[in-house]
């Protein structure tokens, strides 16, 4: 096969996000899907953003993972990450290998009610998103 291409179209002021300092977030992209992200410099179509891979599944995970960096992970989407920080009133979670930080309140950890937070840094942990700041 030809391989899958998609290109959209990123907020100009975001696309930094999506880069990452010296371009750190664009490789951890490339080398956990497989495919090419290149942001288009065309003035005729400002924050166009190309993705190529093997395959069409490649290819719409590497679109979500954007989707998370520039938006937030929607609401109920469920991801792997790894506890970043400890402190006294929840934990952040690097998720989508550090490029999406996430944070967990402590209300959120179990159903019943816990006095300390039950993770330690560097742990693998499961979250469900349910929502995201600006």
């Amino acid at each position: 096969g030809g391989g899958a291409r998609q290109v959209f179209t990123v907020e100009e002021g975001r696309l930094g996000g999506v880069i990452g300092p010296k371009g750190g977030t664009i490789r951890k992209l490339r080398d956990a899907t497989g495919c090419q992200v290149d942001v288009l410099r065309d003035p005729a179509y400002p924050g166009a953003v190309s993705v190529s891979g093997p395959d069409d599944e490649s290819v719409s995970l590497a679109v979500s993972w954007i989707n998370d960096i520039v938006n937030g992970p929607a609401p109920g989407t469920v991801l792997e990450g790894t506890v970043s920080r400890v402190l006294d009133f929840g934990c952040t979670v690097l998720l989508r290998q550090g490029t999406v930080e996430g944070f967990v309140h402590i209300s959120q950890m179990d159903d019943q009610r816990v006095e300390t937070v039950p993770v330690q840094e560097g742990e693998a942990v499961r979250v469900v998103v349910l929502g995201s700041d600006e």
